[in-house]
């Protein structure tokens, strides 16, 4: 049987849901893998993001100084980031 692989948008799931557990060894895992540290959901929330408007505002801080945006921005279909 040929070894399972994972597609990019399942690995940013997967980091965008280990944040908002606040699940750091998730998280790592993710981007050990590729998960793109820019990915949002479908409300365009990065994981940063998520992982503080779920209280794991240590898990948000670390995932900054990894250089994931805090929030992304939107301005007329132009996407931004600010840390």
């Amino acid at each position: 049987m040929p070894p399972r692989t994972t597609s990019q948008a399942q690995l940013d799931a997967q980091l965008l849901r280990f944040a908002a557990r606040g699940n750091t060894t998730g998280v790592q895992f993710a981007l050990q893998y590729g998960a793109d540290r820019l990915a949002t959901d479908a409300l365009q929330r990065t994981a940063a993001e998520l992982a503080e408007d779920n209280g794991f505002t240590d898990v948000a801080d670390w995932l900054v100084a990894l250089g994931v945006p805090r929030q992304a921005i939107h301005d007329d279909h132009v996407l931004a980031f600010v840390a």
